[in-house]
């Protein structure tokens, strides 16, 4: 057995490869001859690769004055365009060898190259080094490719060029087992000897020219491929120099052709049309192609909006509490204004939590306060322990009735109040001292219909309630800030509200026909042309939910309340009588706290898909840059807030735990609301957890 010297044999001119023969051990036969001598006879002589080469006897007009520009990688709708209209503008025809995945994302543009005349070759799919691939990989790389570009334009090709290893005279495996796989599956390999590196990071459009100019002049053998690119990264030096190689070649006598002419063939024989079984193939394959471009494109456009949406709220909230609170350093309030108040609380099981929330109040500061509560046909000692603690109080009053749901009994306790200004706050919630007289105070307004205190998380002992003391002071009491100042404030939060009775009885009370009927009611005022305001010293401590099963379910109610109420006051959106209301509050609700709720989950699908696609540097770079604007606009939350910010230390871990649990929520909202499902108000446990104030 003779074994080949491992060279390559490579023989003819031009920069189209074909493999003639592979490598192969020979083989001869020794005998001795009755004369004593010995004779041998070969069977067969080792080889190792011999190539052939072609592409430059066919070119017509004087001898090596022929050229062939190509592009790799696109097409890509930055750059592409700008190529064609040079390309066009000059009357020169190019060939382009299209990668899979961006030619899914821009079939018109791969339209726009086959209808101005140019040649078309495959790419591969996602750019891979076929010799570093599995030879099922590969395959599947190159149909994938074939099938989008036959659905596209109802041709096929032949052409291909491998990413990464595209020199015309390949000596290494790795440059050589590229052909030998695109050749097996019918396609003709095109190299160049033309490189002008135009893909180098920071490469001018000077040091393209000078390449082409220099690698023309320097090369042994005549040229004829230009290798350029019209997409993998930034190509605008390429456009820049492709006019002045154009211009200067031409100057010198060179033509330009496509690779068709340059191969002596018709672009039908290298762009032939498919059998109708492969074209068949072609629309079902190439269709869910299309499909999955489509997908992506409505995926990075939901991204960008989400991306449009979240920098739109930071600004926008954030220069609006800003005002807000520059407005109020000059408020003043009239000191002599003390009317009296009644405070009424809805109570369903809370024995753990009442005495301590009626003590806050009680113990608040406000001189002439009426308490009323309302037992709500609770099952546990919640009715014994009020009469038990307060029962011989004058200025407390308990009241009973069955189960009707929390707007049934804030109504029978507004109902049998003894006062025009209300205060009202959630059975779990403790007052801070003054909160009541600050509420109060907007009042004297005779505009002031309704007015939100400032609610905050009192059981900061665990990280999750830790995340929402975050939520409320970044989220909720910024928002509120910035609405105020606009008078668009949406809600006046159970926890912490004061209200006017007479308005209260006159829009019906508080409604049951939503989940957020401090929403609903809210709205309501504003329709009829009050004013609702925001007092940042009226600061009460609500228990929040300690465990993730009770913040979904709490943040369910809240999500699909609001979405009721929205829906509810759909009617005054946009419309101008009813002002600020139907221009920011109702559309922040829609924009805000719908639309962008929705929105996100398509942005983290299209940052992983950016992630699988390589392009981790653009994902980490938004992620960071919105890091950043949020951890800046959560800083300016708590200064005007006047706490600390060392919870911020945890925003980062509470965004990636909230943007989950808020995208089941917000989804599960709106599926409901689809299917017009009915919802229950649901009941929290109450674990006494909230802290001295």
């Amino acid at each position: 057995m003779l074994t080949a010297q491992k060279s390559v044999n490579q023989y003819g001119d031009g920069d189209v490869l074909r493999i003639v023969q592979t490598p192969h051990d020979g083989s001869r036969k020794v005998w001795r001859g009755a004369d004593g001598r010995y004779a041998e006879q070969y069977g067969q002589l080792p080889s190792y690769y011999v190539i052939e080469s072609s592409g430059g006897v066919h070119a017509k007009g004087p001898a090596g004055k022929v050229l062939c520009l190509t592009f790799d990688d696109g097409p890509d709708p930055s750059y592409t365009p700008h190529v064609l209209d040079i390309l066009r503008s000059h009357g020169v025809r190019a060939t382009f060898f299209i990668i899979g995945a961006n030619a899914d994302q821009n079939i018109g543009l791969v339209k726009r190259e086959y209808a101005e005349g140019h040649d078309i070759g495959n790419h591969t799919y996602t750019h891979p080094n076929i010799a570093l691939v599995s030879e099922e990989r590969a395959a599947l790389e190159l149909s994938t490719t074939e099938r989008i570009i036959e659905n596209a334009l109802g041709v096929s090709t032949v052409l291909f060029r491998p990413p990464y290893n595209a020199d015309s005279q390949p000596q290494t495996p790795e440059e050589i087992l590229p052909v030998l796989r695109a050749q097996k599956a019918g396609y003709v390999t095109v190299g160049e000897r033309i490189d002008p590196r135009d893909w180098v990071k920071g490469v001018t459009a000077d040091a393209i020219v000078a390449k082409v100019r220099d690698e023309l002049q320097s090369a042994e053998d005549p040229a004829h491929v230009i290798l350029l690119h019209d997409a993998g990264g930034d190509r605008s030096a390429t456009v820049a120099a492709l006019p002045r190689i154009l211009e200067g070649l031409r100057a010198q006598g060179y033509r330009f052709v496509p690779l068709s002419e340059l191969l002596g063939q018709t672009r039908a024989q290298l762009m032939p049309a498919p059998s109708g079984v492969e074209m068949r193939w072609a629309r079902i394959e190439g269709g869910a192609f299309d499909s999955q471009g489509w997908f992506k494109k409505i995926i990075g456009m939901m991204f960008l909006w989400a991306i449009y949406l979240t920098l739109a709220r930071s600004l926008f909230y954030g220069v609006l509490a800003l005002l807000q609170k520059w407005r109020l350093r000059y408020a003043r309030f009239d000191a002599s204004f003390r009317p009296p108040v009644s405070v009424v609380i809805a109570a369903y099981n809370e024995e753990k939590v009442i005495v301590r929330t009626v003590e806050s109040i009680l113990r608040n500061g406000y001189g002439d306060v009426d308490l009323l509560i309302v037992d709500d046909g609770s099952q546990d000692a919640t009715l014994e322990v009020l009469r038990r603690e307060f029962g011989g109080r004058p200025n407390v009053r308990i009241l009973t009735q069955p189960n009707g749901g929390k707007s049934a009994a804030l109504n029978n306790a507004i109902a049998h109040a003894r006062h025009e200004i209300l205060i009202a706050l959630d059975a779990d919630t403790i007052f801070r001292a003054g909160a009541i007289g600050k509420l109060v105070r907007h009042f004297a307004d005779a505009q002031v219909g309704a007015v939100s205190g400032n609610a905050r998380v009192g059981n900061r002992n665990r990280w999750i309630t830790r995340f929402q003391s975050i939520e409320y002071i970044y989220g909720f009491n910024l928002d509120r800030r910035a609405l105020d100042f606009l008078n668009a404030i949406t809600v006046v939060p159970g926890a912490v509200g004061a209200w006017r009775k007479d308005l209260i009885l006159k829009l019906g009370g508080f409604g049951g026909d939503t989940l957020a009927e401090d929403t609903d009611l809210t709205l309501k005022i504003r329709r009829i042309g009050f004013r609702v305001r925001y007092e940042e010293e009226g600061v009460a401590f609500t228990e929040a939910p300690e465990d993730t099963r009770g913040l979904a379910k709490q943040r369910f109610r809240w999500a699909f309340g609001t979405l009721q109420a929205a829906w509810k006051h759909r009617d005054a959106l946009f419309v101008p009588k009813y002002g600020s209301l139907g221009f920011v509050a109702l559309p922040s609700i829609w924009i805000f706290q719908v639309l962008l709720s929705a929105l996100s989950p398509f942005a983290e699908v299209a940052m992983i898909v950016a992630l699988f696609a390589g392009n981790w540097r653009i994902v980490l770079v938004f992620y960071l840059g919105f890091f950043v604007l949020e951890l800046l606009t959560g800083l300016m939350a708590y200064r005007l807030e006047g706490e600390k910010p060392w919870d911020l230390s945890l925003l980062f871990f509470q965004r990636i735990y909230y943007r989950e649990l808020m995208y089941y929520v917000v989804a599960k909202s709106l599926i409901y609301a689809v299917r017009g499902r009915v919802v229950g108000w649901g009941k929290l446990e109450r674990r006494a957890t909230v802290a001295g104030v």
